[in-house]
């Protein structure tokens, strides 16, 4: 059978501006990462067919969820020191499958690049978030 954990014991930690973890998974609906490889082609003359070898991943980290004024002055903070050059990144310690002992735990350092409240007549205010990944997710356990 396969492993299967459910989905509300995810935790997402995001770095704020000041450099303290907050705990943001209470705000999250949705988060994931994703790491995209590029190909490259790698092949010369005579060669029988086309070859290929993969680039560095291009990776990114979303998250999305119900808006408050924690979430949005957490974010508004990082992005006001990212646009003022007075941080360059953030840490994210992400857990897919919860914090618990023995569970995957990926650190990552992240750039803010796209954060948007919504607001719709039937539903809660809400948030979503773009970061691209700079460097390597770290993979480790709790």
């Amino acid at each position: 059978m396969a492993y299967a954990t459910h989905s509300k014991f995810t935790v997402v930690s995001l770095q704020s501006a000041s450099g303290v973890p907050t705990d943001i998974s209470r705000y999250c609906t949705n988060a994931e990462t994703s790491e995209d490889y590029a190909d490259i082609e790698a092949y010369g003359f005579g060669a029988p067919a086309k070859e290929y070898i993969t680039d560095f991943p291009e990776a990114t980290f979303s998250f999305e969820g119900h808006n408050d004024p924690v979430i949005d002055t957490l974010l508004a903070d990082i992005s006001a020191a990212q646009n003022a050059g007075t941080i360059v990144s953030r840490t994210v310690v992400f857990g897919p499958y919860g914090s618990t002992a023995g569970k995957i735990k990926k650190t990552f350092e992240v750039l803010l690049t796209n954060y948007t409240d919504t607001h719709d007549i039937g539903d809660a205010v809400g948030f979503s978030a773009e970061c691209r990944i700079s460097g390597a997710i770290v993979r480790t356990l709790y």
